[in-house]
């Protein structure tokens, strides 16, 4: 037997070798991907969610120049009373284009949305409050985990910040307890 095909044959070439990390690193990615290590994934469903519920906040106020202060207000127009917008008349029906976003669950008396498909136990409600260039609209979801609070912070303003405000970010949180707090975030800014 030839030495040199003898020498060629034992050990691996490059070639195997980098097939070899790569499928190893593939694997890596789905085990991270599938465990959600860190409640990334959590996090950007929840920011999402949240953006598109922000969205159809903006096409509500777009087509009758008012705020709904109750999440069902993006599906029906029934839940648009006096008392339920921020400009505190009762949306039209001439000027309601809606449904705005498709239904979910929510809580009947608050009117917040259920997250339980995010995180269970957390909502998502609609507020108000002072600031910039006169209103600021923004989603608050509470109970959510602060792990989940960290990485969407992280998703939506590109770091952790705990510190973040309107007046920088589209985010910023809370801490209300050793595990779990709150997440908010500007959708809309008016006089």
């Amino acid at each position: 037997m030839n030495t040199r095909n003898l020498a060629r044959r034992s050990g691996f070439t490059l070639v195997e070798l980098a097939v070899v990390i790569a499928i190893l690193s593939l694997l890596g990615v789905g085990v991270y991907v599938f465990t959600d290590i860190g409640g990334r994934g959590k996090a950007v469903t929840l920011l999402n969610y949240m953006q598109q519920i922000g969205g159809a906040l903006q096409r509500l106020r777009a087509d009758t120049g008012c705020h709904t202060q109750r999440i069902p207000g993006l599906w029906t127009n029934a839940a648009n009373g006096a008392g339920a917008t921020f400009c505190g008349a009762a949306i039209s029906d001439n000027s309601w284009r809606g449904p705005y976003l498709k239904p979910f669950s929510t809580d009947p008396t608050s009117g917040a949305g259920l997250l339980d498909g995010i995180v269970s136990g957390a909502t998502v409600s609609i507020a108000r409050e002072d600031g910039g260039i006169g209103q600021r609209y923004f989603l608050r979801a509470t109970n959510v985990p602060n792990d989940i609070v960290i990485q969407v912070l992280q998703e939506c303003n590109g770091s952790i910040s705990s510190g973040a405000t309107f007046d920088t970010n589209h985010c910023r949180a809370a801490a209300a307890g050793a595990a779990s707090g709150s997440v908010d975030y500007l959708y809309d800014e008016s006089r």
